[in-house]
């Protein structure tokens, strides 16, 4: 039981955490560049991602996501939110060394905006799978025979 209410507490977690990056960036869709409070607030909830998201890693990786065979989309969806989630964090970091230039930056940047798009449908999946499988046990386990 403490177990299915830390499943849900990550995945609630982690999903305000997407949405209030994808409220802070849509501005980002129609050209206009982040400023000001949106982007402080877009900052926070990065630095809320970048905390949580090893724990919902870790603490699904544990549960034996890897391990369920029968279950692709769960397996797919959480790959996917880790691949995109690391690279949005990648490439935000990568632009705070000295090393790349104004234009290298620009390009992380834009990169940084297409993983963190893409982190949007890939943290839906996994959620999605996540109550999909969850209500797969708990139907099996209420079937007789």
């Amino acid at each position: 039981m403490m177990k299915m209410f830390v499943d849900r507490l990550l995945l609630l977690s982690l999903m305000l955490v997407v949405l209030a990056l994808l409220a802070t960036s849509a501005a980002t869709l129609w050209g206009e560049a982040l400023g000001g409070s949106t982007l402080m607030l877009h900052m926070t909830a990065g630095g809320a991602l970048v905390v949580g998201m090893p724990l919902v890693a870790l603490w699904f990786l544990r549960r034996g996501v890897i391990r369920q065979a029968a279950n692709a989309m769960l397996r797919c969806g959480y790959w996917l939110t880790i691949l995109t989630a690391t690279a949005t964090i990648i490439t935000v970091f990568l632009c705070m060394l000295p090393l790349p230039s104004t234009d290298q930056m620009n390009e992380l940047m834009e990169l940084h905006g297409y993983a963190g798009f893409a982190m949007v449908p890939a943290v839906a999946l996994f959620s999605l799978a996540v109550v999909r499988s969850r209500r797969m046990k708990l139907t099996r386990s209420a079937t007789p025979g």
